[in-house]
């Protein structure tokens, strides 16, 4: 058997020769039984051999999960740390069966990329955009790219004007930015920026003349809209045909949008207030209610506990932070909501427990989706 010669240039779909992967099996099946182990047990996998630790980190490997619809659901969680270069983007890592939770390793950022602490952030395939990186003050147009698969950053396509404050989502597959510039009288003229990943740039999507921010906290994603929260208003914003809409006043039942986040599955906005209590919005009636089930299963809270609420394969992920004995903790927990045949929405904890403590100061940061 001829050994492989790395100047070879092979094309993507081809599978490289690392040498034996499985003793005894050829490697494009040793491949497709390694690529159904769950991500949990890459760190040991990567230590029984140097041909699978090199599988692991490649192309091929990722693509032979995506083909064999093999992709799993993660969590990263953003965190404001003292250290500007280490790394504030953390894996969140929860195995199903014992519930162990902890944040795995991060390679650090580059010693040339501004600090992260104030970005905005938002995922596209298996990357994730840190949006607005630098000065936090009047705002920058850098953007740089984490790609998970490899752990490897580069620099993405600058925004065409510096922003800051900025929130961002993801709809129909590009990065719709909010926030403010600072470079016209009229904030709305380019309160919105948006990144198409196929055509690989930016465009500024007017907002309206007469926008009056004072606090701008929150954007989310609800149906076929976007709803744009500040403190005491905010907007709907409908990116198919690009209009705009006062934000109803059903949807502004609580005042601090800066505490406690938001998320919508299936038709239901979600959120938390400050002692634990969840509630459900749909967005047919537009009515908050409380979801039962689940504030008693809950511990750590208190009246200026921040939370942060992300989709996680139709489940609510909850995460919130708690300070207590000088230090700040982290606590986070799966929820199931059902809808009775009455229309009353029942909350299910599958379960909740400590992630990580800092030291005291710390705050939570957002939290990103990832599916690959």
């Amino acid at each position: 058997m001829l050994p492989c010669k790395k100047k070879i240039r092979r094309p993507s779909s081809e599978a490289p020769c690392w040498g034996v992967l499985i003793p005894g099996l050829p490697n494009d099946i040793a491949t497709n039984c390694l690529a159904r182990v769950p991500r949990w047990h890459h760190p040991v996998l990567s230590a029984v051999s140097k041909p699978i630790r090199s599988l692991l980190s490649s192309p091929h490997f990722f693509n032979t999960r995506s083909l064999s619809n093999l992709s799993e659901n993660l969590i990263y969680l953003t965190i404001p740390l003292e250290n500007p270069f280490e790394n504030p983007i953390k894996l969140f890592a929860h195995h199903p069966k014992s519930n162990l939770l902890r944040l795995a390793p991060m390679p650090p950022c580059p010693r040339s990329m501004p600090t992260l602490h104030y970005s905005a952030y938002a995922a596209l395939g298996p990357k994730i955009y840190a949006i607005s990186v630098g000065d936090p003050i009047s705002g920058s147009k850098q953007v740089w790219i984490f790609d998970c698969r490899f752990r490897t950053w580069e620099r993405g396509p600058d925004m065409l004007f510096p922003q800051f404050l900025v929130r961002a989502v993801v709809f129909d597959g590009k990065i719709y930015a909010f926030g403010q510039t600072g470079m016209t009288q009229n904030p709305g003229a380019d309160f919105l920026q948006v990144f198409d990943p196929v055509i690989g740039y930016w465009e500024i999507i007017p907002g309206p003349t007469d926008i009056e921010m004072t606090c701008f906290t929150r954007c989310v994603v609800v149906g076929d809209t976007i709803c744009c929260f500040w403190r005491h208003g905010g907007l709907v914003f409908y990116p198919r045909t690009r209009t705009w809409e006062t934000l109803p006043s059903e949807l502004i039942q609580y005042k601090n949008h800066l505490l406690f986040g938001m998320c919508e599955i299936d038709g239901v906005l979600y959120r938390f207030d400050g002692n634990g209590r969840m509630f459900g919005c749909d967005e047919r009636n537009r009515e908050w209610k409380e979801i039962p089930g689940v504030m008693d299963h809950l511990v750590g809270f208190n009246y200026s506990t921040a939370t942060e609420l992300v989709n996680r394969g139709g489940r609510v992920f909850l995460m919130w932070k708690g300070d207590n004995k000088g230090k700040t903790t982290f606590r986070c927990a799966e929820i199931e909501v059902e809808k009775t045949e009455g229309g009353e929405l029942l909350g299910k904890v599958h379960w909740a427990d400590e992630l990580v403590s800092f030291p005291f100061g710390l705050c939570l940061g957002q939290l990103i989706p990832i599916s690959f």
